[in-house]
């Protein structure tokens, strides 16, 4: 969920109650989302309808601009960048506006937008019209780390963008677990805003439950253990016991396939499935597809009675 929208349904304002005569629906869940693509009269309509002021919502997505070409002119230069998916400027880029007085601090729109694309976009080789995922070579990795190091540093540390960033880097193709570990340092060094603000604390969760299943899948159980650790700590503090439902639901399951990791007991695995089967009941495809990921690879790698046991477990696919 982003900001805007977050924000809104906490002060229980519906959508229709921002849509003014010189904003659409349309614009409206375009500009929501990409909030660098709304010329500054949107913002400031939609600043208007939540009582926020517009330069609160440009901070909230880690900008402050001073003039709209300013961020024309910022969006251009960023989707060439892009476009050529040159990797050496764009560090220049993003050290540059660190050290001028745009007060772009966060460059959201370049980061995001490029690790997205290369990490979900790139077209595959023998099937232009589909895509897969691309692999972080260590230069990416590095890369990725120094960016979140330095947004450590900042005063306004963590946009509910960084945290959406975050939870989109797993790369289940590079098993490459320490500038994860170092990023994930760095990102949660101060959870102030994940215990405050419910947008936070839902992108926090969808950063569990990615890096979880990154874990799970290559049985890094010391990293997983820390995710645990840390999402129990955030819980007790949270409020609304009612945010995120499937997704905690994961977590369980990913807990009970922990210890079943570690210790083989049978019992664990079995209460996994129970997660699993509540998912199926409540048709979350997003959160059965991973799911059945990791069953599939605990499945597939046992030897030919122990895998028959299992595949017991598991005999239905409800939600194909």
């Amino acid at each position: 969920m982003n900001f805007i929208d977050g924000f809104r349904k906490e002060l229980n304002i519906s959508k229709n109650e921002i849509y003014k005569k010189n904003i659409s629906r349309r614009q409206y869940e375009s500009y929501t989302h990409n909030i660098l693509e709304a010329p500054l009269k949107y913002v400031i309509s939609i600043s208007d309808e939540i009582g926020v002021n517009y330069q609160q919502i440009y901070a909230e997505y880690g900008i402050q601009p001073t003039t709209v070409s300013e961020i024309d002119k910022y969006r251009i230069k960023c989707i060439s960048l892009i476009s050529d998916n040159n990797w050496q400027q764009i560090v220049k880029e993003l050290d540059y506006l660190e050290r001028t007085s745009l007060h772009l601090k966060n460059s959201k729109y370049l980061n995001i937008w490029t690790v997205l694309r290369l990490h979900m976009y790139t077209p595959k080789l023998n099937i232009p019209s589909e895509y897969q995922r691309y692999k972080f070579s260590e230069k990416d990795l590095k890369i990725i780390e120094s960016y979140y190091k330095k947004r450590k540093n900042l005063t306004n540390f963590l946009s509910t963008s960084d945290l959406q960033i975050f939870s989109n880097l797993v790369n289940f193709e590079t098993p490459n677990f320490e500038p994860f570990q170092k990023i994930f340092d760095y990102v949660f060094s101060d959870t102030t805003k994940i215990k405050k603000y419910k947008p936070f604390y839902e992108h926090f969760l969808t950063c569990v439950v990615n890096f979880m299943y990154y874990s799970c899948k290559h049985e890094n159980l010391s990293f997983a253990d820390s995710l645990l650790k840390l999402y129990k700590e955030i819980e007790t503090d949270f409020p609304s016991s009612n945010v995120g439902v499937d997704i905690k639901i994961l977590i369980n399951l990913f807990s009970d396939l922990l210890i079943f990791f570690k210790t083989k007991n049978d019992e664990y695995y079995a209460s996994a499935i129970v997660y699993r089967n509540v998912l199926v009941d409540t048709n979350c495809k997003d959160a059965l597809y991973i799911c059945e990921d990791i069953f599939d690879d605990i499945i597939n790698n046992k030897d030919k009675n122990v895998k028959n046991k299992y595949e017991f477990f598991i005999s239905k696919r409800e939600y194909q």
